[in-house]
């Protein structure tokens, strides 16, 4: 279902703020009588504005207003089956699904929660509520995405909290965690001009030769004391590593297979530890295990041929460096022989709880922090559509999807979000909600559709925003009282203050603003006369001395 209106009496440091979604009608419920009125508002937006199936909200406000949190607490107005959020919070929700009208309301310990259809009157349309259980609502699928990369989704459909180190520290340099590795991979190939900038990368992953050498095979072997260092095993198999590819690769795939595998019951391939048991070879782990048969490529590891055919994939890609204590695989993000392998191996990883700073992959060569905004947003919003069904309602919380990207990407932005919903299935409803300070994404909103967050609460603006100059939005939406920087501003009243005629030169001939320029232009030429009316005076008396008093005074000039 789709949240429609909002109204927080008090939560946190929030007093009675209107949040309202639709686009034609304003809300007003009344607790007593368990009616919600929908009466027409002043500024309504065509339905199908953005596209059918998408209606868009753009949430405004200063920095520390508390847009996130305000975003968080919408996202999660109903993941507790009792309508609370918060011991102390009061507020009214409304939902819809279909032709029906949820209302969840809360405040002062009183737990309400009604539906209804709408029926006309003369404001609009009355909807006369009946007590339903909120945990018997249709669901309320929410999902918050952040401007911080590392921040992964956070809702009910998609767990993909940051628990895995993935990826090195540095900003955009990596894949932060499996799952995001995992999604990067799994909405290859993007269908648009996305993939032009994917031409040329690969994800590599990086092992380390102490990693690699921690294997516990007590499962397979049925030994209680199965954990065994190969470290030695692999310094021998480097010597040669030509001919020792294949050992390798069967040593990668058989330490990510029974990673953590003495505390976990299934695999992401749906394994019981019996399964994984019966796909190794028993008779050469234990060989393995005694210290001999590791050095020989031939030797079968396994009675899976998906396992054979992915040790096959990797052989191709596997490489090392003997200064080094490191192997690397590096996988062509357009072969799908890679990606086959590469999905394996991720699932499995992310099965197993493989946290290591020995196993990292990478994007090779790597984004710009523009790119990689655009392409995580891109594979956000696949997984999404891939985790709901035909017929549901997603509300969807973009924090910033605009920080970080070039301006001319900014103007861009609100289309290209639509184009992406639009490719999912036309049964799916998308209720999106973006928080911005950039007015090159404000003006894709009619003033309907956009909620000013101010210090104290809601803002009413009744300024259009609908396509409007950059100038204007700045000035009228974002309440921003100068439109020139105070740096250049100071560097101008200094000029001036100090009657710099250099100065006031330098700044006419850069400055842009035609009204700025025109200004210094007056004030400079006003101190031009000045000084020529302060020469021609000293012209005058020097006219008036006699030649004696000419030439002492200039023998007196020459000498100071």
């Amino acid at each position: 279902m789709l949240l429609k209106y909002a109204f927080i009496e008090k939560h946190l440091v929030y007093k009675n703020i209107t949040i309202n979604l639709d686009n034609k009608y304003d809300f007003a419920f009344d607790p007593e009588r368990r009616l919600l009125m929908l009466t027409a508002g002043k500024e309504s937006v065509p339905d199908g504005f953005f596209a059918e199936n998408i209606g868009i909200s753009c949430l405004i406000g200063k920095n520390g207003c508390g847009k996130t949190c305000l975003m968080d607490f919408l996202n999660s107005i109903k993941k507790d089956k009792k309508g609370r959020f918060h011991s102390n919070s009061e507020y009214t929700a409304v939902f819809q699904h279909n032709e029906t009208y949820y209302v969840l309301y809360v405040k002062e310990g009183i737990h309400y929660s009604g539906k209804g259809t709408a029926e006309k009157n003369e404001q609009g349309l009355l909807v006369r509520l009946t007590e339903h259980p909120s945990n018997e609502f249709p669901n309320y699928h929410s999902i918050y995405l952040s401007s911080n990369n590392t921040n992964m989704i956070k809702s009910g459909i998609v767990n993909a909290d940051n628990d895995y180190s993935v990826g090195n520290e540095q900003r955009y340099n990596g894949l932060h965690n499996l799952k995001e590795a995992y999604l990067f991979i799994d909405s290859l190939p993007f269908n648009n001009e996305l993939d032009e900038l994917c031409q040329g990368k690969s994800i590599r992953l990086v092992i380390t030769d102490r990693w690699l050498s921690q294997l516990n095979l007590s499962e397979i072997i049925g030994n209680n004391y199965g954990r065994k260092n190969f470290t030695s095993q692999i310094k021998k198999m480097k010597r040669n590593f030509f001919n020792n590819k294949i050992s390798f690769v069967k040593l990668i795939l058989m330490r990510i297979i029974t990673a953590n595998l003495y505390r976990r019951k299934n695999t992401t391939q749906g394994y019981s530890i019996q399964k994984i048991v019966e796909i190794f070879r028993k008779d050469h782990i234990t060989n393995i295990y005694h210290g001999s048969g590791i050095l020989f490529p031939e030797t079968p590891l396994f009675f899976d041929e998906q396992l054979d055919r992915h040790v096959n994939n990797l052989a191709e890609i596997i490489d090392t460096n003997p200064d080094k204590n490191e192997i690397q695989l590096n996988f062509s993000i357009h072969n799908p022989q890679h990606l086959s392998t590469l999905k394996f191996m991720l699932k499995a990883s992310t099965s197993n709880e493989i946290i290591a700073e020995g196993y990292k992959y990478y994007i090779y060569p790597p984004f710009s922090t523009g790119q990689w905004k655009r392409i995580d947003l891109a594979c956000k919003i696949n997984d999404i559509d891939n985790e709901i069904e035909p017929g549901q309602c997603v509300n969807l919380f973009i924090d910033e999807p605009d920080a970080d990207l070039h301006p001319e990407l900014q103007t861009q932005l609100i289309a290209w979000v639509v184009s992406l919903l639009k490719d999912k299935d036309k049964s799916k409803h998308f209720n999106v909600i973006i928080s911005t300070h950039n007015p090159l994404i404000l003006s894709d909103f009619p003033r309907r559709k956009v909620l000013y967050l101010g210090e104290n609460g809601m803002i009413n603006l009744k300024t259009k925003t609908l396509g409007a100059n950059v100038y204007d939005l700045y000035k009228n939406s974002f309440l921003v009282t100068n439109v020139v920087s105070e740096f250049i501003r100071n560097k101008i009243h200094k000029a001036i203050e100090e009657k710099s005629i250099s100065d006031l030169s330098f700044l006419i001939g850069e400055v842009s603003e035609p009204l700025i320029v025109q200004s210094l232009t007056a004030t400079l030429n006003k101190l031009i006369m000045a000084e020529g009316s302060h020469h021609q005076r000293l012209n005058s008396l020097i006219d008036e001395l006699s030649e004696s008093e000419k030439e002492f005074l200039r023998r007196r000039l020459n000498h100071d």
